[in-house]
């Protein structure tokens, strides 16, 4: 069995979080992230035929990190797991 997991995040916010972490202008890591992503998009689409790799639907769990810190991102899934007899 799998279980798949996506952790999704406000756009601005993961920007913001990327920003700062390597202390760059938010509008430039915007144009890099937007950049990245339509990459992605394009790979999943051409090696997979997934047109909408982050779509919600496709996973059997979403969380949301932008009000939980990753130790709290961990703690959340650990406990899905549990209740969903994983472990």
């Amino acid at each position: 069995d799998s279980f798949k997991v996506i952790l999704v995040c406000d756009f601005d916010e993961r920007v913001q979080r990327v920003a700062n972490r390597e202390q760059k202008p938010f509008e430039i890591v915007k144009t890099e992230t937007v950049e990245r992503e339509n990459s992605i998009r394009s790979r999943y689409k051409q090696y997979y035929g997934i047109e909408n790799f982050d779509d919600t639907k496709n996973f059997d769990f979403v969380v949301d990190t932008v009000p939980n810190n990753a130790e709290q991102v961990v703690e959340i899934i650990f406990e899905e797991l549990k209740k969903r007899n994983f472990i």
